[in-house]
């Protein structure tokens, strides 16, 4: 739908007045709520809808159109909801109608990036979260459609008009390559959740390969991790980069009582190792709670 988006603009076409003005209320705005927004409403969005014009309003009205599928039936009957419905099935029907035009015109990210870090739109969860709202308008229409007509043609018209978007989600899942977390980091997890506590702080290189083990598998904690590709939600980026050094001095130091006052000061009380991972200073007397050559765990406790 976009796909035109990406063209040079020639400021000297746009109709727009004072889109300077509209930035820099966008600027107070972020920096107000720290989230990132309106790219796509107003600096984004209405500057090549007015290059553009129709083309883009059709090219938009057939994604909008192929994107709902059935759940176009469904529109009339969440406007009429949403003017004279209880207040509940009013304030479903408001979040089923907004979901799509919220999630194409604004964009919900964190207002900084670190390096290496990609940008996530929140504002997809929007539409996601709508999809399933809509049904609730739509499920009726396709039972009076049913009771009108014959239930066969009418179940057989919504499995073809649902089968292009299936089948494309059934070959991609089976054409991905499997990615597992490897067996042994799996087991080392389960010796180290009988030697822990939920919570627990694990030390490990914030390697962004797979998704913490500690983390997904046994509910502990890790003080720094790369996987999640959004944590300047969470954080400041002065902070995660101070984090990320701290974890790292971790790792690269030869001093055992440095690397034992770093874990104390980040709450660690366990340290995992995984593949070549290895530790730079003399960690011989630590307790050993796992123990193979892909996955190695170790307590922090003085022995």
């Amino acid at each position: 739908m976009f796909a035109l988006l990406d063209r040079d603009l020639d400021p000297h076409k746009c109709r727009l007045r004072a889109p300077e003005q509209i930035a820099l209320h966008q600027r107070r705005a972020e920096r107000g709520t720290g989230v990132s927004f309106g790219h796509r409403l107003d600096a984004f969005v209405l500057q090549r809808l007015a290059l553009f014009g129709r083309g883009l309003a059709a090219d938009a009205a057939l994604w909008l159109l192929a994107s709902l599928g059935l759940r176009v039936l469904g529109l009339p009957g969440a406007v009429r909801a949403l003017r004279s419905g209880p207040p509940v099935v009013a304030a479903v029907a408001a979040m089923a109608l907004t979901a799509w035009p919220l999630g194409l015109l604004f964009r919900v990210s964190a207002p900084e990036m670190l390096p290496g870090q990609r940008v996530v739109n929140d504002a997809a969860y929007v539409v996601e979260q709508g999809g399933p709202l809509l049904w609730i308008f739509t499920v009726p229409v396709l039972l009076s459609l049913a009771a009108a007509y014959r239930p066969v043609p009418v179940a057989a018209l919504c499995a073809a008009l649902a089968l292009p978007a299936t089948a494309q989600f059934v070959i991609r899942k089976v054409t991905e390559p499997p990615d597992p977390l490897p067996a042994p980091m799996v087991r080392a997890m389960a010796d180290l959740e009988r030697a822990s506590r939920p919570g627990d702080v694990v030390m490990q290189r914030p390697g962004a390969r797979y998704p913490p083990a500690p983390v997904v598998l046994i509910g502990r904690r890790v003080p720094y991790e790369r996987f999640t590709p959004y944590l300047t939600q969470f954080a400041a980026r002065e902070d995660l980069e101070r984090r990320h050094e701290t974890v790292f001095r971790f790792f690269r130091t030869t001093d055992a009582t440095e690397a034992r006052a770093i874990a104390q000061s980040l709450g660690a009380r366990f340290v995992c190792l995984y593949g070549q991972d290895r530790l730079r200073f003399d960690a011989s007397t630590w307790p050993v709670i796992h123990s193979e050559p892909a996955a190695r765990c170790s307590s922090l406790a003085a022995p």
